[in-house]
């Protein structure tokens, strides 16, 4: 047997997160006509917009409730946080699951609904329609169901619209009494749509000339910007952190900081002396068992002004890339040492932990 509710021992509201503004609303072909009411939900495009539903039950005993919703809006604009299911009514769209409300308890469940981004400027927009629809109305339905029986009483019945709407900021910055203004309003929103984006690519711009931020395009200028040779064999990551990083690299160049720097801008490995290690040749004198001679008189000090590098990956990933980008290495080797010395390159191969031998 259904469960008998009076409809006034549920108390049924809806509260929409943004309102319509009808005094400086888009004028409609048949706006006189509309029925203005204050549950109607304003929709910005790429923008979510929530219904807040809430419940209250005033009867002496629990109850078994849905919720049901319809209208003529797509279907994809519905967005909720917790799942509804397609509705097999003919007039209804979506249904929620099942819930239980104790008695004096209050509910709340949120109608989220997303139009897309691009709303009022998509090209296939009027394929369908002479007119843009600007609204559309909806009905939301509370449903009792006995625990016993699987047929529903309608217990709470809420109409609204949606109303979707371009977002309008220049006006706010109006006098209230000009923001009264129909004509003025529309006016004003034919010059934001026209000049916010120049707007809003300024306030990004400090993004465009970061090397690490910029679009693809702009990263060779960037790079002439700092006299920054490209080289098309590094990939695009490698080439943002040197332009980004190339003043420092001109203020240590010719010296080990600056070698180290760059190296460890294109690989990846740790600014450290073990992972990337620069020896002069000069530094080791002739040893005979632990005891060292000193730099003067210095015997078999090696070969002057030469020096060596040697990289220790901590991956084999890293070893492998390594072993593969040996030639663009020693191109930045070449173009950020010395011009007078000679050195020799050394990648070690990476040992997986726990192994005995050392590298």
């Amino acid at each position: 047997m259904v469960q008998n509710v009076p409809q006034a021992d549920i108390d049924l509201t809806v509260s929409p997160s943004e309102t319509i503004d009808w005094d400086v609303a888009i004028a409609e072909t048949d706006l006189m006509a509309v029925e203005r009411s204050p549950t109607d939900l304003k929709l910005i495009p790429g923008q979510r917009c929530d219904l807040t539903v809430r419940l209250r039950n005033n009867s002496a005993r629990q109850l078994n409730l849905h919720l049901a919703l319809a209208g003529g809006f797509p279907v994809d604009w519905f967005t909720p946080d917790s799942p509804w299911l397609q509705s097999s009514l003919e007039n209804q769209q979506f249904t929620s699951l099942p819930f239980e409300i104790e008695t004096r308890q209050t509910l709340y469940h949120t109608l989220s609904f997303t139009v897309p981004k691009h709303f009022f400027e998509e090209p296939q927009a009027l394929v369908q329609h002479p007119h843009l629809p600007l609204r559309y109305g909806c009905e939301l339905f509370l449903y009792a169901t006995a625990s016993s029986e699987s047929s529903a009483q309608l217990v709470g019945h809420r109409p609204f619209q949606l109303h979707p709407r371009p977002e309008q900021v220049y006006v706010d910055f109006l006098p209230e009494i000009y923001q009264q203004s129909d004509f003025l309003g529309r006016f004003l929103s034919l010059c934001e749509q026209a000049l916010e984006p120049s707007f809003e690519m300024l306030d990004l711009f400090w993004a465009y000339l970061n090397p690490l931020t910029a679009p693809k395009e702009l990263v060779p200028f960037l790079a002439h910007w700092v006299a920054w040779p490209m080289n098309p064999r590094w990939t695009l990551s490698q080439q943002r952190k040197l332009i980004r990083h190339a003043v420092e690299i001109y203020q240590w160049r010719g010296t080990r900081r600056g070698l180290q720097f760059c190296l460890h801008l294109c690989t990846g490995l740790p600014l450290s002396d073990r992972a990337i290690h620069i020896q002069d040749a000069d530094e080791a004198g002739f040893v005979l068992g632990e005891i060292t001679l000193s730099d003067e008189p210095c015997l078999g000090g090696g070969q002057s002004h030469h020096f060596s590098v040697t990289l220790r990956p901590e991956t084999l990933d890293q070893s492998q890339q390594l072993r593969a980008d040996e030639a663009l290495l020693r191109d930045l080797i070449e173009q950020e040492k010395p011009a007078f010395c000679t050195y020799e390159l050394q990648i070690v191969d990476y040992q997986t932990p726990g192994s005995s031998a050392e590298f």
